[in-house]
């Protein structure tokens, strides 16, 4: 689990979170980093295949798209602004906003299907290179400009 930790919402949050993992004997399956440096991130996307944002009402997600760029296969709610760059089934699935339900199904769609994991990874790489990359950001704003 990867969060930023900036405030006392945040850190009230954190703590919870510490609390749960303790209290379900998850510290040998859950770690939990706040605050990584942006330059480090990549690191983490790199050595992982799915990208989780289970954050309600996020207006537009930056690390959506940066964990496409990096090829990982993403999942959010349907309240997430950057939903749209996700197309279900092909690079990442869409759950409904606060349904622990929905997102462990979607969750389970991929986990019970390797194959298809790769093959949505692929997917989620070459999207993100066709439609958000910087090069294609500067074509269209030359585009407009001109």
């Amino acid at each position: 689990i990867i969060g930023e930790n900036s405030n006392n919402y945040h850190e009230e949050y954190y703590k919870k979170l510490l609390v749960f993992v303790k209290e379900n004997n998850l510290q040998n399956n859950v770690f939990i980093k706040k605050n990584i440096d942006h330059n480090k991130i990549y690191d983490l996307y790199k050595i992982n295949n799915l990208f989780i944002l289970p954050s309600t009402k996020e207006p537009a997600s930056i690390s959506i798209l940066e964990a496409m760029g990096c090829g990982l296969v993403t999942i959010c709610s349907n309240t997430c602004g950057t939903r749209t760059y996700i197309q279900e089934g092909h690079n990442g699935y869409i759950f409904k906003d606060n349904s622990k339900n929905d997102l462990r199904n979607k969750i389970t769609l991929i986990l019970n299907n390797m194959r298809k994991l790769k093959k949505m990874s692929d997917f989620s790489y070459r999207y993100a290179n066709q439609n958000i990359s910087f090069d294609n950001y500067k074509k269209f704003f030359e585009y407009v400009i001109k």
